[in-house]
């Protein structure tokens, strides 16, 4: 198993004099203690663990190069620690069902990245962290009392799963997003990891979902691997299938919502087509509760996907639509679900 920790230091940053009768002692915005520049967010939020230092008075933060105000509020960042754990499973006979460590790599990552995806195989291992970049770890498990890092990474984005696409676990495909410099969301991305030389991995190939500021997009396969799905047709060579959804703020119609169909081969991701389950206008429409988990089938040459309240049948050579199936929605929009 792997875990990250958080222990809460002490920083002092400097703040504005500025009072807000809106905000008590014990009420601050989202806090950064990093950002250069802090303002009050609309709805403040309350963290009893930020002690005041003094409680008479209400602030309304803003971070400043030089602290001319004094006593300032006291914050506490987190730092965090990754571990990976081996343990021993106990036996039928085992009194106490406890399991035992055997090895542990104790640090993995730098300080304040925390861990967005691991992926176990047999003796060896992928993880990834992230803050601002994306490190991504070999680790190498064959003696399990002594695991260690073989080789690091570091690239733009995050990873948040993580396939192979060959038979000896060297070449993988991960899910997950692409990142500005300041760590910042750009939108999903998918690459391609070659780990044949374990003490020197690289990217072989990135493909960016879309990464324009106006838009935002995401995947299920984040948080849900059900999601994922991958065809094999051969040594490093097959077709991806994921669920995605885009979002437009200056036009919410020119959004998608639906899977992407993606090849892979010879160290390449290449778009093959994409698979409509909502048309833009319908996006903040009103969804019933019982809604099926996004999912895709393939069958006899075809890709059945589910998502929502649609079901989509697509031939996989053609990108043709061959059926579909709209499921009920509900009468009255007291029993609507807006998300």
């Amino acid at each position: 198993p792997s875990f990250w920790n958080e222990t809460w230091p002490v920083q002092t940053p400097a703040l504005s004099p500025a009072l807000s009768p809106a905000l008590s002692p014990f009420n601050f915005p989202w806090i950064i203690p990093d950002s250069p520049a802090l303002t009050p967010a609309a709805s403040p939020i309350d963290y009893p663990w930020i002690p005041i230092s003094s409680p008479s008075a209400h602030w309304s933060p803003a971070l400043t190069p030089s602290s001319w105000f004094f006593p300032a509020p006291t914050l506490w960042r987190p730092i965090t620690k990754n571990q990976v754990f081996i343990l021993k499973i106990p036996d039928e006979e085992s009194e106490t069902g406890i399991f035992e460590e055997v090895g542990r790599i104790p640090d993995l990552g730098k300080e304040h990245e925390t861990i967005t995806a691991v992926r176990y195989f047999n003796e060896i291992s992928y993880a990834v962290t992230f803050e601002r970049t994306d490190p991504f770890y070999v680790l190498n498990l064959t003696d399990p009392s002594n695991p260690a890092v073989l080789g690091e990474l570091n690239v733009t984005g995050f990873s948040s799963y993580l396939h192979s696409i060959n038979s000896n676990n060297t070449k993988l495909v991960a899910v997950g997003e692409e990142t500005d410099a300041s760590g910042f969301s750009l939108g999903i991305q998918l690459t391609l990891f070659d780990a044949s030389d374990p003490k020197n991995p690289k990217v072989m190939d990135r493909h960016n979902v879309e990464t324009d500021f106006d838009t935002w997009s995401h995947t299920s396969v984040q948080w849900d691997y059900k999601s994922f799905r991958y065809v094999s047709l051969g040594e490093e060579t097959g077709i991806l299938i994921l669920p995605l959804y885009v979002g437009s703020w200056p036009d919410p119609t020119q959004g998608f919502d639906g899977f992407v169909v993606f090849d892979i081969g010879e160290g390449k991701i290449t778009p093959r087509f994409n698979i409509s389950h909502a048309a833009g206008d319908q996006y903040f429409d009103c969804y019933y509760n019982a809604h099926l988990a996004q999912r895709s089938l393939v069958f006899n040459g075809n890709v059945t996907t589910m998502k929502g309240h649609t079901v989509v049948a697509t031939d996989l050579t053609t990108g043709q639509r061959t059926w579909e199936l709209q499921l009920m929605k509900p009468d009255s929009t007291a029993d609507c679900v807006f998300w």
